[in-house]
């Protein structure tokens, strides 16, 4: 099965969509695998891919169910709510210098600018060397012998010849002797110029065969017997072996035609071998440049020195703070050097980093700014927000308890919200997914199991008060045509599957040792990667 898969997949097929031996393995050896590793993972895949199937294709789904998931998935409600809004309540409030003073000295750990760092460096551009490569054509023709002799090797692997044979076979009835006098005989006639197609129907033991004169049609190394299989590919087109000893009997073997893959020419290579070569001759360059700077760099104490000799160039950052994850400290290995005691208090030059743009750098810690209090006039703004935000959400804790005091004494939501100087406002046909007048409150009004006189006063998790009234609950579930029903009964039956397993994999890991590789599970089979 693995093996029909690996036939399947596109990537493996030439120009006429035939499955390409020779592609197939250039591509899964780029990938950095071997013919067998690959085809063993599409075996593992298989095999994981049953395991879940076990359990998300077998699962099923009622037509109960999928009313019953409709209903409540596609429900729609009715209400009205009156809305205090934290932020704006808070807008209207004022606040003195005194309390911005006040709330800045009892609260000066949080206005803290952290520390910054300013960083030199030296680096490695691999984009400088690509110009100064030059890809001659003697090295184009000994790249393409490489990799012919490469080919022609997988290709005699591949090679499969159309083959017809003559059996004259030994067994109760005719000794070795009297079956090698009939098969030199068969031959003699041969070479007399008789047809070997119809000799083959005239005198083949072999049945099978004999009636398409003895046509045993491509074949394959390892496809024949050892013995006929070095007759087979030692002959020549149109060609017929000396008599071949097989467990069966003598045969007399032809080889009809070869079916051989065409090997592209060095010109149909070409680009693809510039650009490797282009490309090997880059990662050389650009290791031997990186090797040197990291000894030079280990050497001095400065970066000045290494980059002279080297013909760089030695760069600063800007001042950078750590965990805001800008410029070079967005690269956690730049952050890991930085946390090295060698690097941050000793003063060391890095080792060699690679950063995510390709480039490979040395760097070393040339200032810091220590921590220090932001200037009151710099956070003022902060200050006054933050004292709004406290004071509308103590005003809103005091609105709500008595505006629940108010609906236990039978007040209606008008009242209420005349007590919350907040107008009335209506949503019909509301749905789960609605994101207006705010997702929060949506949740809130179907969180709410039936509709009540008495609003609900509630608090969303941004600071907002609300008083909410469910007017009417409208189930969904409309009719579906038959094909929309089937669908429907299909994809939740998936779910169901999906669910089944998760509730197996928490049993197995519950109750025994079996280590369960969930992630294995979950994995496509049909991700080749390619």
């Amino acid at each position: 099965q693995a093996a029909l898969l690996v036939m399947s997949i596109p990537e493996f097929r030439d120009q006429q969509g035939q499955f390409s031996a020779m592609q197939f393995e250039q591509l899964v050896r780029n990938a950095g695998m071997t013919q067998r590793t690959f085809v063993a993972g599409l075996r593992l895949d298989l095999l994981l891919n049953q395991v879940r199937a076990g359990f998300e294709d077998t699962d099923f789904a009622l037509p109960s169910e999928v009313a019953e998931q409709r209903r409540l998935a596609e429900q729609t409600r009715d209400i009205r709510y009156s809305l205090v809004r934290a932020a704006q309540l808070g807008a209207s409030l004022e606040v003195s210098d005194a309390e911005v003073n006040e709330f800045y000295q009892s609260n000066g750990s949080s206005f803290m600018r952290p520390e910054a760092l300013k960083l030199e460096y030296v680096a490695v551009d691999p984009a400088r060397f690509e110009s100064e490569i030059d890809i001659t054509d003697e090295q184009i023709e000994a790249e393409y012998a490489v990799r012919r002799a490469a080919m022609e090797e997988v290709a005699a692997r591949a090679e499969r010849r159309r083959a017809a044979h003559i059996l004259v076979a030994v067994n109760d009835d005719r000794t070795t002797q009297q079956a090698t006098q009939l098969i030199s005989s068969l031959r003699d006639r041969l070479e007399m110029g008789e047809d070997f197609a119809e000799l083959a129907k005239e005198a083949s033991d072999d049945r099978a065969t004999a009636n398409n004169g003895g046509d045993l049609g491509p074949v394959g190394r390892g496809d024949l017997p050892e013995s006929m299989e070095q007759a087979l590919f030692a002959l020549a087109e149109g060609d017929v072996s000396a008599p071949v000893r097989t467990d069966a009997g003598l045969h007399l073997v032809r080889l009809v035609s070869v079916q051989a893959r065409e090997l592209p020419t060095v010109e149909q290579n070409r680009d693809a071998i510039v650009a490797d070569l282009r490309r090997n001759e880059l990662e050389f360059r650009v290791t031997d440049v990186t090797d040197q700077l990291a000894d030079l760099a280990l050497a001095h104490s400065d970066l000045e020195m290494p980059a002279e000799a080297l013909g760089l160039d030695v760069e600063q950052t800007e001042w950078l703070t750590p965990g805001t994850g800008r410029g070079l400290l967005a690269n956690a290995a730049v952050r890991e050097v930085l946390a090295s005691d060698a690097v941050r208090y000793q003063g060391y030059n890095s080792d060699i980093i690679q950063l995510d743009d390709g480039r490979y750098i040395v760097l070393r810690l040339a200032e810091v700014k220590p921590e220090e209090l932001r200037p009151l006039s710099e956070v003022r703004g902060d200050i006054v927000a933050a004292i709004r935000r406290e004071r509308a959400l103590s005003k809103l804790d005091q609105l709500a308890s008595s505006a629940r005091e108010s609906i236990d004494a039978g007040a209606d939501l008008k009242v209420v919200a005349a007590l919350l100087a907040a107008p009335v406002s209506t949503e019909a046909g509301l749905t789960r997914n609605a994101t207006s007048p705010s997702q929060e409150l949506v949740r809130a009004a179907f969180r709410l199991s039936h509709t009540a006189v008495s609003p609900q006063v509630l608090r969303l998790a941004n600071g907002d008060l609300v008083a909410l009234v469910v007017d009417a609950v409208n189930d969904g579930g409309g009719e579906l045509s038959e094909q929309e029903h089937a669908m429907a009964l299909a994809e939740l039956a998936e779910a169901e599957g999906r669910r089944s397993l998760r509730h197996v994999l928490g049993l197995l890991r519950d109750t025994t040792k079996v280590k369960v590789y969930e992630n294995r599970l979950n994995a496509n089979a049909e991700d080749t990667g390619f």
